[in-house]
């Protein structure tokens, strides 16, 4: 076992009791740091902040090191294992919130687990909890994977410098070595030769090893031209450097200590060689360069304890667009650590605007959140909604506390389909399936009988659910993508007027949410009617845009 006092500290700091592991063949490289390198089958770690559960095949079971933790075993003529994960399951009393190792952010190295074996082993174990009626919430792992390649000791730090260092020696040799009219590609191999000398000539002390941070081939990206029209991640052609040209250089190199610790460098240089007669770059070059250099270090002084990377990001991005410059569609850095690119999303939009161009596909992200057990402000026809996942008591006890909102007020919940609506309620009757067939989707929220599958949080302890179906197609498809009905009330706080439009509701809440989706003006800008069916007749609860003759009309 790999340093499980570590894992255990950080699951408790992010309050994270069990953390489900799932490798095949090496698939979950976290796993194989971290937990176990010496299985080759199916495997699976249950990873609470008291113990570690590895469950492990009987033709792996002689590798394993147990001085840190249960081994499990299963195989031929033996239980599968899916039965050794129920068994751990309930020796672990049913933890509620489980994580496990998938992205919200879009971030392909924290994504081990895998759609194809996320279906194969959580369905399964859904039932199992239902079948002894328990509740199950998934969230990500994500936070726990992004702390422990974050976490980094002084020695480690030490080494980063070292590595950076090489790098950027190796580049201020290139610069000077460097002539008109060189290929891009000849300057590629200017680098690659000068990185064998050092290699050779200039030893570091505790290195056993030194490489390149990623492919040869690309490293160094050299970029040379008047204006860089190629991508950033371009290979190096038969471009020459040209008076007037500026250089890109994207470059870092990898050491290998004698202790096995390996650590990377990824650096961005750039130049400009001068014209004839010019002593200095003309004003527009030395703007770039200088508001680019005044960005980084406007971010490194903004670093703040746990600060998110993204939100680092932001500040240099800000100053960037205030100076007149476009946007750009990649982070202004990123993790880095054994390998150039470590686990860690240092861009990840927070907004999107569905004012003027739709495209649905980009509210998975916004899903994500709300299936990790963030909170999503959206637009509905009504007012704007401030959502959580229905089905997690952990996320809707959050956005209760966003929203400043007593707990003895129930929260209605967002549903796209009459499926979802069978879901969570029962013993609807026909007068509410009429009333859902006439004004769903739209401004109504009916109170039906809850089911289990609904926590009390949400209900205030009450035995029914106010269920609505908004008439808006980003909150329909947010729904859909999510998965799961979304807890909304409207996005103000508790008290106060509901808001039709996302710039009030964001100088309301700001960092608190996760996310927003701008969906320009309400088209309706009140809330929705409440109506509750009590023998077989139908009481208005509260009165929004539908009247109470349009329910009447609607009964008779």
């Amino acid at each position: 076992m790999k340093n499980y006092n570590l894992l255990k500290k950080i699951m408790k700091e992010l309050n994270i009791s069990t953390w489900l592991m799932y490798s095949e063949e090496h698939s979950d490289s976290i796993f194989e740091k971290y937990i176990c390198d010496d299985t080759i089958v199916p495997a699976c770690a249950i990873i609470t902040t008291e113990k570690i559960h590895l469950i492990v095949n009987t033709l792996d079971y002689d590798n394993i090191d147990q001085s840190e933790c249960i081994v499990h075993t299963y195989g031929v003529n033996q239980r599968t294992i899916k039965e050794a994960i129920y068994s751990v399951l309930k020796e672990c009393n049913f933890p509620d919130n489980i994580a496990l190792s998938y992205t919200t952010h879009n971030d392909a190295l924290v994504d081990k687990l895998g759609y194809g074996t996320y279906q194969y082993l959580i369905p399964d174990i859904q039932d199992y909890y239902e079948k002894n009626n328990k509740v199950l919430n998934i969230s990500s792992a994500e936070n726990i994977i992004y702390a422990l390649f974050d976490k980094k000791t002084n020695k480690t730090v030490d080494r980063m410098k070292i590595a950076a260092d090489r790098a950027i020696d190796i580049l201020e040799e290139t610069f000077r070595r460097m002539k008109e009219n060189m290929t891009e590609l000849e300057i590629v191999a200017l680098v690659h030769d000068i990185f064998n000398e050092k290699t050779v000539n200039e030893k570091i002390e505790g290195v056993i090893s030194e490489d390149y941070s990623w492919k040869k081939d690309i490293c160094p990206i050299v970029l040379v031209g008047p204006s860089l029209e190629k991508g950033g991640h371009a290979m190096a052609s038969n471009q020459k450097l040209q008076k007037g040209h500026t250089i890109y250089f994207d470059f870092g190199v990898s050491l290998t200590f004698e202790d096995g610790e390996k650590v990377c460098s990824d650096l961005q240089r750039m130049g400009y060689l001068l014209k004839e007669n010019e002593e200095t770059a003309p004003p527009e070059v030395e703007r770039v360069f200088r508001t680019l250099i005044k960005s980084i270090d406007i971010g490194i002084e903004g670093i703040k304890p746990n600060m998110k990377g993204y939100e680092v990001d932001k500040v240099v991005r800000d100053y960037i667009l205030e100076n007149g410059y476009p946007d750009y569609n990649h982070s202004t850095g990123h993790a880095i650590g054994e390998e150039a690119h470590s686990p860690g999303t240092l861009y990840m939009q927070n907004y999107l605007d569905f004012r003027n161009n739709i495209n649905f596909n980009t509210l998975i992200q916004p899903a994500n959140v709300i299936k990790s057990g963030g909170i999503v402000v959206f637009p509905t026809e009504t007012v704007y909604g401030i959502g959580a996942n229905g089905l997690n008591e952990n996320a809707v006890k959050k956005l209760y506390e966003v929203k400043q909102r007593p707990f003895n007020k129930p929260i209605s919940l967002l549903v796209n389909s009459i499926d979802m609506i069978n879901e969570i309620a029962k013993d609807i009757t026909k007068l509410e399936y009429d009333l859902m067939k006439n004004f769903f989707p739209g401004p109504l929220t009916i109170i039906l009988k809850k089911k289990d599958i609904v926590p009390n949080i949400v209900t205030a302890n009450s035995n029914t659910v106010g269920v609505r179906m908004p008439a808006n197609e980003v909150a329909l498809k947010l729904i859909e993508y999510a998965g799961v009905p979304i807890a909304t009330p409207s996005a103000n706080i508790s008290g106060k007027p509901s808001v039709t439009n996302l710039k009030e509701v964001m100088e309301e809440f700001d960092e608190k949410v996760d996310y927003y989706i701008d969906g320009g003006p309400s088209k309706i800008g009140i809330a929705s009617t409440i109506v509750q069916v009590i023998d077989e007749v139908p009481h208005i609860l509260r009165q929004g845009s539908i009247s109470k003759e349009e329910i009447m009309n609607c009964t008779n």
